[in-house]
């Protein structure tokens, strides 16, 4: 009975060390997962590696400012960005790096903030007393939420310490500079009040979201329409795995040797498979998207917008499929059985969904993971539907990504037909 048992087990081990594919499921996956997302998720779980990059446009240029960005660098959670080429930011020129997937969070501190602080000393008269938080709509609820709480918890502590017994002194030193005198018990008085106000009021400074100025979108996409395109774009990929298993078996059947005595070039027959395999794409995306518009407000989840420029989404549908089939076709081109292809395509797609920022966002990524992703099409891929679905962008605004999506498309076809054993 034991020596049936071994045997047996030899049997099966052996048949598994001829499985390439399957040995590369059981190992190379989860290999890929762990080196990938410990990288990606490095951000998220290192306190000392969680700083985010904040984009701070001062054009109070007041004590609050310079208290604000302080309290930023202090935590350590923030990379405080105050300059572009030598040159202070202002306010258009932080929304302009927004807008342009440079940065994703500014914070914009306006004229006459500090005056209207002092105005609660003084017991004056004064303007609003606000900050705004100017963010790319593409920023996920989980990364905004906590961002918004520690920037008005910040904002707090700045505007107190402005108002503090030190920033009255500077102001007295400033006025003194000037030639004005301020006798001391005005000045004792002053930092009454501001004791009083700090610990009365804790919300001296309001903390206001506001999207970008150029861009086509008046409200932050819901959490349907944060999901949505990145669950389609994952979705999709996973055709190159069945292309490929199609390939196999029409190779199996024979199909291949039928189809070469026809007066067609080898290319074109690969061709037509791949449009077959698109418009099943196409249906995919349709599918998917209609239960985000129809089906899943009507189960009380918020309804989803195609964005300013629906056409939009069929220009990035078209060009991700051709991708996502020419993989396939470069897949059974390397693989020698179906079950090689399969578990090359896991690793390949997972893979490049990972660095893709599918699964990730690429901003909480480190520098090196976030170059690496440009390799991927994912990332493109990803980019142009938060266009059209969160930023209002039209065909025009997505055609330089849609065209890198069909260079990898027309790249991936080129070394299938190049590697392809047609027999």
């Amino acid at each position: 009975m034991l020596n049936a048992i071994i045997a047996t087990a030899r049997k099966d081990l052996g048949l598994l060390a001829k499985d390439p594919g399957a040995l590369a499921l059981l190992f190379v996956m989860p290999l890929a997962f762990i080196v990938v997302m410990s990288f990606a998720m490095e951000k998220v779980y290192e306190p000392s590696a969680t700083a985010l990059a904040v984009v701070v446009a001062d054009e109070d240029h007041g004590l609050f400012g310079t208290e604000l960005v302080r309290e930023l660098r202090s935590t350590g959670g923030f990379e405080v960005v105050t300059e572009e080429q030598g040159k202070a930011l202002d306010r258009p020129a932080a929304e302009l790096l927004i807008a342009e997937r440079h940065q994703q969070i500014a914070v914009i501190v306006p004229a006459g903030l500090s005056e209207a602080l002092r105005g609660t000393l003084t017991g004056e008269r004064a303007g609003a007393r606000e900050i705004f938080l100017v963010t790319d709509p593409s920023l996920s609820p989980e990364v905004l939420s906590p961002l918004r709480g520690a920037l008005n918890g910040l904002a707090q502590q700045a505007a107190f310490r402005s108002m503090s017994s030190v920033g009255i002194d500077q102001m007295v030193q400033q006025f003194a500079a000037k030639g004005v005198s301020v006798p001391q018990d005005f000045s004792r008085e002053l930092k009454r009040r501001a004791t009083q106000a700090q610990a009365g009021n804790s919300s001296l400074v309001a903390v206001k979201d506001q999207m970008p100025a150029g861009l086509a979108v008046e409200q932050r996409p819901n959490s349907v329409e944060q999901n949505v395109p990145g669950y389609t774009l994952f979705g999709l990929f996973f055709i190159a795995i069945r292309l490929a298993g199609n390939i196999f078996e029409e190779r199996r059947l024979g199909t291949f040797r039928r189809l070469l005595a026809a007066p067609v070039p080898r290319w074109a027959l690969m061709a037509g498979k791949i449009l077959a395999f698109v418009a099943i794409n196409v249906v995919q995306v349709a599918i998917l998207f209609a239960v985000g518009v129809w089906l899943l407000p009507r189960l009380g989840a918020p309804a989803m917008s195609l964005g300013k420029h629906p056409e939009g989404i069929a220009v990035v549908t078209l060009a991700v499929a051709l991708v996502a089939n020419s993989l396939g076709l470069m897949l059974a081109a390397f693989a020698r059985t179906a079950e090689q292809a399969t578990g090359l395509g896991l690793i390949v797609v997972l893979t490049s969904a990972m660095i893709g920022g599918v699964m990730v966002p690429r901003y909480v990524m480190p520098p090196f993971l976030q170059a690496l992703g440009l390799i991927s099409p994912h990332t493109w891929g990803l980019m142009a539907y938060q266009d059209v679905l969160m930023r209002g962008a039209g065909v025009a605004a997505i055609l330089p990504a849609a065209a890198i999506l069909l260079g990898f498309a027309a790249a991936f076809f080129a070394v299938g037909i190049w590697r392809f054993r047609w027999d």
